[in-house]
């Protein structure tokens, strides 16, 4: 398994982006809306920064994961991921619909 899908950017969704990322995985996010697309990115690269001025990463590997990550509104950008998380929104027809 090389590359995993996520689907929705929140809370949930960017710190299971980071924690992919981290582990090596090419990670492409899908959100409804371009502003949450890049909240997503933003809060993983946000975590990151976090742990280099704790000197528990260093800024190469942040650029290293922060350039396994991907993000799109179009939700092909998941269409040839090996494995795909949901984290979308807590509305049950929003759900259905993704």
């Amino acid at each position: 398994m090389k590359k995993i899908g996520v689907l929705g950017t929140g809370t949930m969704g960017a710190g299971i982006i980071q924690v992919l990322a981290q582990s090596g995985y090419d990670v492409v996010l899908r959100a409804r809306r371009e502003s949450s697309v890049e909240k997503g990115i933003a809060t993983v690269s946000k975590n990151l920064d976090r742990l280099v001025a704790k000197e528990k990463m260093t800024a190469a590997e942040k650029e290293a994961v922060m350039a396994r990550v991907q993000g799109s509104t179009d939700i092909n950008i998941v269409a040839d991921a090996d494995l795909i998380i949901e984290a979308a929104t807590e509305e049950m027809e929003s759900k259905k619909a993704l």
